[in-house]
């Protein structure tokens, strides 16, 4: 559909992402959203549209990442809709992980 899983580019966009995501939860466990950040390398994180990982925030929960031998892929972790944790939920975790996914599409002019 020409998207790629969404990159976190500011702490406005993590804020809005985390509030949207917040928004569809309808239970109080926790549901995690995929976003477009993995680890090709041990401990090398990549954004999908080659974005560098230095240059822009990061919100990690404390402690994270973790097991970077197998988690390789980051989802914002929302805990219930009441969580208000907005700015440190990324979590690492494995590739196969049953997630939702946050995806972005350039805008188009016409």
């Amino acid at each position: 559909m020409g998207s790629h899983l969404v990159v976190i580019n500011s702490r406005e966009e993590q804020e809005f992402l985390f509030n949207l995501a917040k928004e569809k939860v309808t239970n109080a466990y926790e549901t995690k959203y995929y976003i477009g950040l993995a680890s090709y390398r041990n401990g090398q994180w990549q954004w999908v549209d080659q974005t560098p990982y230095e240059k822009i925030p990061t919100f990690w929960k404390p402690g994270e990442p973790n097991l970077l031998f197998a988690e390789r892929c980051a989802a914002i972790h929302v805990k219930g809709n009441r969580d208000s944790n907005t700015y440190s939920n990324w979590n690492n975790v494995l590739c196969f992980t049953s997630c939702y996914r946050i995806c972005e599409l350039a805008v188009k002019f016409v």
